[in-house]
């Protein structure tokens, strides 16, 4: 077995920064959580290299993503699954389940995304920005709800996260405390899109 060390791990089309965020897909029972990738190590496994990521996850941040991930493990484990047995942290998982938040390198030509905010009750839609950078994107989140948070009396939560690592498309959703998911008021959504001018930001 062998430990990496190097500050980037190349995996296929993603580039994995150790050390930075990463988001669980779908391809895995942590989907939906945010972890940091503390670091790597490759194996021979039937003649072939594989590689593993160590990951810290992050808890839940909703009652609604703890209960999916209680159900994820007990359909995994095959019995129903306690909070206190589900790993969070130094958890062992493959390179193909995590999506990378910030990429050290420029994303493959091509996957560009835009970042489009839904109000679900407002009943508007607004693309927000554009750029090859998850990280960037991600805090144009993050700013869009603080400027939003100003006209609220309560604070919104994330409820809960999809990303899909066959589309590449990654979804938010916020709400107050005591909204289902299905009815949140705010949805984010990162998708692909060509290259195109929008008279959107764009990051370089």
């Amino acid at each position: 077995m062998t430990q990496i060390t190097n500050d980037i791990l190349h995996v296929e089309a993603k580039t994995v920064p150790l050390g930075a965020d990463v988001w669980a897909n779908d391809g895995t029972g942590w989907h939906g959580l945010r972890g940091r990738a503390k670091s790597a190590e490759s194996f021979i496994k039937n003649g072939h290299t594989e590689t593993v990521i160590h990951c810290d996850f992050e808890a839940p941040a909703s009652a609604e993503m703890w209960e999916r991930l209680k159900e994820n493990f007990t359909a995994a484990y095959g019995r129903k699954t306690p909070v206190n047995e589900i790993p969070l942290k130094d958890v062992h998982i493959g390179t193909g389940c995590l999506e990378p938040i910030a990429a050290a390198l420029p994303e493959p030509e091509g996957e560009i995304c835009v970042l489009i905010a839904y109000s679900l009750l407002g009943g508007y839609i607004e693309p927000l920005a554009v750029s090859a950078r998850k990280d960037y994107l991600l805090r144009k989140i993050d700013e869009h709800l603080a400027s939003m948070a100003e006209n609220m009396d309560a604070a919104l939560q994330l409820k809960d996260v999809f990303c899909s690592s066959e589309q590449n498309t990654m979804e938010f959703h916020y709400g107050l405390a005591d909204q289902p998911v299905d009815g949140s008021e705010l949805l984010y959504t990162i998708v692909p899109v060509p290259f195109f001018a929008c008279g959107e930001e764009v990051a370089a």
